[in-house]
């Protein structure tokens, strides 16, 4: 029996990068109707040109303070796991509010708060990752999808629909002989989210751990985008580290025993790149070099001021339909 406050947390976060599960869409190529190639006939957003993933290549030079992370190295309240019929996805929920993961710096507009992360993966271990480098593929990416720090939730910063709405941070994996040790403390709770609907606590641990034995803050790449899965919204800041952290190959074989909604094998989750458009890709060199995991104060990054800005009565219905969707799906 799940919790109140887990109950709480599975509702908050349910407006996440991933904003329309299990309604009306997948990744079949083939699928001439809810596939990626046709999301745009249902989901208008989807054929905008600021459209996310990207192939990051041809990226131009620039330099900025590290990206700081708060509060990451600490351990949660509790963390959620379920298997949506998407992706796997990990919610936290702090000991206190204001012990709410934070990330800041690197370029970034505003401060973002932490609220889960997901991955992408594929069937076999030459494709995978939603973003390219150069037009290589990774096994995996995971997608730390923050918000913008001035809202109190997800749901006000999706609403808001400003180009820095929302803050996603991609991490790319790369296969190795040893396991990664924040995979490994969710490999046990994975087992049990074999069924698209699954849902399973897991034993708490800091955020951080998923990256904190070869995360390399020193370079990424940083561009305006999208969510990459319906409604497709132009909200994003991009973040993708340059460097790959290590995974083995058991535990990406145990992200793909898991099973979609049609009780199909779970793999291939990502989106095909999208047209680059008139927009750039930075190519990042942190000034004063952040190792992951660590706190750190970034006194040169203010956080938003300004308010909520005007929205779009279009998009405040569409937020609202997208919230009653995930409530009773």
């Amino acid at each position: 029996m799940l919790k109140p406050s887990t109950l709480i947390l599975l509702l908050v976060n349910s407006i996440s990068v991933n904003s329309k599960e299990g309604h009306g869409w997948n990744y079949k190529l083939e699928d001439d109707h809810s596939g990626p190639l046709h999301w745009s006939s249902t989901y208008g957003d989807c054929s905008g040109n600021r459209q996310s993933p990207l192939d990051l290549t041809g990226a131009k030079d620039a330099q900025f303070p590290s990206l700081g992370f708060k509060n990451y190295h600490l351990k949660p309240a509790e963390a959620i796991l379920r298997n949506n019929g998407h992706t796997a996805k990990l919610s936290t929920n702090p000991t206190k509010p204001e012990l709410i993961p934070i990330m800041s710096g690197g370029g970034l507009p505003h401060d973002y708060k932490f609220s889960q992360v997901h991955f992408h993966w594929g069937s076999d271990n030459n494709k995978g990752s939603e973003h390219l480098i150069d037009g290589t593929a990774f096994p995996m990416e995971m997608h730390f999808v923050h918000y913008k720090a001035s809202h109190e939730t997800i749901v006000e910063a999706v609403t808001e629909g400003a180009k820095d709405s929302l803050a996603v941070l991609g991490i790319f994996f790369q296969l190795d002989q040893s396991p990664n040790p924040g995979l490994s403390e969710m490999m046990a709770s994975l087992e049990k989210m074999f069924q698209a609907g699954n849902i399973t606590e897991v034993p708490p641990f800091p955020i951080s751990n998923l990256w904190e034995r070869d995360g390399d803050f020193t370079s990424f790449y940083r561009y305006e985008g999208s969510l990459t899965t319906p409604s497709c919204n132009e909200i994003v800041q991009w973040t993708l580290l340059k460097k790959p952290v290590m995974i083995s190959q058991d535990q990406l074989d145990m992200f793909r025993s898991l099973l979609t909604t049609e009780k199909g094998k779970l793999v291939d989750n990502f989106r095909p790149v999208q047209d680059l458009g008139e927009r750039e890709i930075l190519d990042v060199l942190a000034l004063d070099m952040l190792r992951s995991g660590h706190q750190k104060s970034e006194s040169n990054v203010v956080g938003d001021k300004s308010g909520v800005s005007s929205v779009r009565l279009n998009m405040i219905w569409s937020s609202w339909i997208m919230v009653l969707a995930y409530l009773f799906c």
